[in-house]
């Protein structure tokens, strides 16, 4: 995807875990050849979080169809309940998320949150793809009011205390004696 930013009309940053050198040559040198490639240093987890606030959009990585085409990349064999913090993250920064289909956890939520999609590793070497993202998401734009409210931690909190709450009146823990 990054190779083809600019022929699809957008800017594709990448920050990377750590520096070291030895897996970022080929990111490198893209980075020189194309004015819509960005390599960035690593950043602290902060100053992470303050840059990608700039964006529109966050990018997951999705996963081809066929597993040989990985090329090494290591991933969960079952990643359908998986819940990477990134995608909070995204949320707190107000980025669509563009997540893998494998991902069902957090495809639901950013499904009924509208604020974010699963695609397959096909769409996204579409240009049709990325005018329908640009239109989606930066010239109607996205409401992240009510997913912000709902991941935020004071929610969270409430939310878990009124279970326990409920389930402690309903007799939800009874012990059970045999």
């Amino acid at each position: 995807v990054g190779k083809r930013a600019q022929e699809f009309g957008f800017h594709f940053h990448l920050y990377p875990i750590s520096s070291d050198e030895s897996g970022l040559k080929k990111y490198r040198e893209l980075a020189e050849e194309s004015q819509n490639f960005h390599l960035h240093d690593a950043l602290d987890y902060h100053q992470w979080l303050a840059d990608i606030e700039q964006y529109d959009i966050g990018f997951f990585y999705i996963h081809p169809n066929n597993s040989s085409q990985e090329d090494g990349v290591f991933r969960m064999k079952e990643p359908s309940g998986a819940w990477a913090n990134k995608f909070g993250d995204f949320v707190d920064a107000e980025l669509y998320s563009i997540l893998t289909p494998l991902g069902k956890a957090m495809v639901f939520y950013a499904k009924r949150y509208n604020i974010g999609h699963a695609v397959t590793a096909d769409q996204i070497l579409t240009s049709e793809f990325w005018d329908e993202l640009k239109q989606q998401v930066v010239v109607d734009g996205i409401d992240f009011t009510e997913a912000r409210e709902k991941f935020a931690i004071k929610g969270h909190g409430k939310r878990l205390i009124n279970f326990y709450d409920k389930a402690t009146n309903d007799n939800f823990y009874s012990p059970i004696i045999s």
